[in-house]
């Protein structure tokens, strides 16, 4: 009964979708997203119709994101699975392929059911047409039978985005150059928020030399933007800057990261360290200071980092054949150990941290790219892609790394 139910659903919903495109109401709603995870999103709706048949999913790794509505394609493509499935013999093969044919991207649906005789594939896209099996009998496995049914449900399943269009269109990525590029992240981060030039200058000799990557701030303003570009492992902020309270800057910084936060003030009364850290300080150094102790210091915010969330029984996160080694910062699938980008990395880890539960594209950017980039989805979804690509038997079928249609991400935590 259910699921006649859904398939009664689909079928309001085909007519709904259809008398809203003929009355010109229907507004098409694009975004840029990669194929894989609109065709995973189909594949999981027909997973129970699915189940004893073997889906063969062909996405080539490299392609760009496509401007669509994924909701209507991911209709399209459940509209042609769901007859891939009644029109075609119980246990027969079904395959699915992504791939650029140089001028568009083409998503094509293959069975081995009777498709339509020849001469009358474009009635398809007639209204309620129904054709009459082809001559040859679904079970037969002929090649015509195969190659008929290829063809017929390729020309209705496809949606492309014109290559010509990639390199020119600001907001389209082309094949080479769609990944979204940031400075490179080396670890451990040091963000600096001082606005004296002399102990910025000691500073940075000091923490470079002992291999930090340091980035400077003279305004608290400007510190804030560094902290959420640039993800640092630590923060230090003097408490006298010239245009906010070093204390604002802390609390603002703590709306959105746990990151450790080092007080570097010449204020070195009581009642100023009890404030700093009642406002969300890990530590305080008064100037004026050694540079071994503030190294110390550090060395110790990064152990805290390293052992606050995770004791070490559980620094080790499993699921199937993934595991994340949060201590070592090492991936494995099975015995194989995957190298991941710093981007990569942190997006996987925020996963683990909330495993199990749906971590929206709003959190999943303010956490590993920061406040700035709230806006910027297609960030998510083009790392997402990437880590599937490294990580999934079957990046378009994922087992970990799950889709909460128009939401989020999940990681499967069993």
């Amino acid at each position: 009964m259910r699921e006649e139910a859904e398939r009664l659903n689909r079928l309001v919903q085909n007519l709904l979708e259809m008398t809203r495109l003929e009355s010109g109401a229907l507004q098409l709603r694009k975004e840029w997203h990669p194929l894989e995870e609109v065709i995973g999103a189909a594949l999981g709706r027909l997973a129970k119709e699915l189940a004893d048949r073997r889906v063969e999913t062909r996405v080539l790794p490299d392609l760009p994101l496509v401007p669509i509505d994924d909701v209507l394609v991911e209709q399209v493509l459940v509209n042609l699975l769901d007859n891939a499935v009644k029109y075609t013999p119980g246990g027969s093969p079904i395959r699915i392929m992504a791939t650029s044919t140089g001028e568009a991207i083409t998503v094509e649906v293959a069975d081995r059911g009777p498709g339509l005789p020849r001469g009358e594939e474009d009635k398809v896209f007639e209204k309620f047409y129904r054709g009459c099996p082809a001559a040859v009998a679904p079970d037969s496995g002929s090649r015509s039978a195969r190659e008929s049914s290829r063809r017929t449900v390729g020309i209705s399943g496809r949606r492309t985005c014109p290559r010509a269009a990639w390199p020119s269109c600001s907001r389209c990525p082309s094949p080479a150059s769609h990944r979204p590029r940031f400075p490179p992240m080396p670890d451990p981060v040091v963000v600096l928020i001082e606005d004296e030039p002399q102990i910025r200058k000691f500073l940075r000799a000091t923490l470079e030399g002992h291999g930090y990557r340091l980035f400077e701030a003279a305004s608290g303003a400007d510190g804030v933007v560094e902290v959420g570009s640039r993800q640092p492992d630590v923060v230090i902020v003097d408490l006298g800057l010239p245009d906010m309270d070093g204390l604002d800057v802390i609390r603002r910084v703590r709306e959105w990261t746990d990151v450790p936060v080092i007080v570097l003030s010449a204020r070195g009364g009581e009642r100023d360290k009890v404030t700093a850290l009642d406002a969300g300080a890990d530590d305080y150094v008064s100037k004026p200071f050694g540079a071994g102790e503030l190294l110390a210091r550090i060395r110790v915010a990064l152990r805290h980092t390293a052992g606050a969330s995770h004791e070490a029984d559980d620094a080790v996160f499993q699921v199937g054949a993934l595991r994340v080694d949060l201590l070592r910062r090492q991936v494995f699938v099975g015995d194989r150990e995957v190298h991941l980008t710093p981007i990569e990395y942190r997006l996987l880890t925020t996963l683990v941290h909330h495993a199990g539960k749906v971590v929206t594209h709003q959190q999943l950017l303010r956490e590993v790219w920061g406040p700035s980039h709230t806006e910027q989805a297609h960030y998510a979804r083009v790392y997402m892609a990437h880590l599937r690509q490294k990580l999934e038997a079957e990046p378009a079928r994922p087992r970990y790394l799950l889709t909460e249609p128009g939401v989020g991400y999940r990681l499967a935590a069993e």
